[in-house]
């Protein structure tokens, strides 16, 4: 039988936070480091949920030699866990049966990633492209012998992240993407926005994402850029989202939502 879904979803949740938190110490230790040498280094965390369980994530992004406003390298590092399902029939290779199915698989992903990259800014904008490495480890429940994602992935991992539009407000649109190989994993978002002087934005989230045997559309609105100095915080920035999910196998909507908090050192 599978993990019922609250006991699940407080699993998924404990998991994630015992994840961040000892990755959020790593990350304070290198930015601590960090403050000594020149350039702009930044501490990203965020949490979610939807129908398939609790995401979060830690990361850092160094930038040694400027600012998000400049020409040249950015190196990012993630943790990660997030969660999905999808739907098989199951089949038992030491037992001769017929297959169950239509069974619904809920997966956890567990995963850290290291980033190389090089931004190039202009005037309205600016493009970053990356190369990186990724492990990721997945569980599934119930357990699924014939899914070849179950345990440890080393793979390449290719990103893109750029915004087009004024620095100083108005119009325009930000988005991203990678790709992970092996796992076959994608995520593509698109957000067009208005932001204001202070930096303060708003605007759509629009998104798909997925791997093998998973995959997901989700629109919504977002709120990035509240600046949060103004109640004692040091260059810390909050935003966050809520729209609606679909799983395109499953044709399953639902309700999704994340806050993610910046850091600027």
């Amino acid at each position: 039988m599978g993990v019922p879904p609250a006991q699940r979803v407080a699993r998924s949740f404990v998991s994630s936070l015992w994840l961040t938190g000892l990755f959020s110490s790593i990350c304070l230790g290198l930015l601590m480091v960090a403050k000594t040498t020149a350039g702009e280094y930044y501490s990203l965390s965020g949490a979610g949920a939807s129908d398939t369980g609790i995401f979060a994530y830690q990361g850092l992004i160094a930038l040694p030699m400027g600012t998000f406003d400049d020409t040249g390298p950015i190196i990012r590092v993630w943790a990660k866990t997030f969660a999905f399902k999808y739907r098989t029939d199951l089949i038992d290779p030491n037992v001769v049966l017929p297959p169950i199915k239509d069974v619904v698989i809920n997966s956890q992903a567990y995963a850290v990633e290291v980033e190389s990259g090089y931004q190039l800014a202009f005037g309205q904008g600016r493009l970053a492209g990356f190369v990186g490495a990724s492990y990721r480890h997945y569980t599934m429940s119930p357990k699924d012998p014939g899914s070849d994602l179950a345990g440890d992935h080393y793979d390449l991992k290719l990103a893109l992240d750029g915004a087009i539009g004024a620095p100083t407000g108005g119009w325009g649109v930000g988005f991203n993407g990678s790709y992970v190989t092996g796992v076959e994993e994608y995520w593509a978002q698109l957000r067009p926005r208005y932001r204001w002087p202070s930096g303060m934005e708003i605007g759509l989230d629009l998104a798909g994402f997925g791997g093998r045997g998973y995959d997901y559309g989700r629109a919504g609105l977002f709120v990035g850029g509240f600046d949060l100095t103004e109640w004692g915080a040091e260059a810390t920035y909050l935003s966050g989202e809520v729209g609606g999910q679909i799983d395109i196998g499953l044709d399953d909507p639902s309700a999704y939502g994340a806050v993610h908090v910046g850091v600027r050192f």
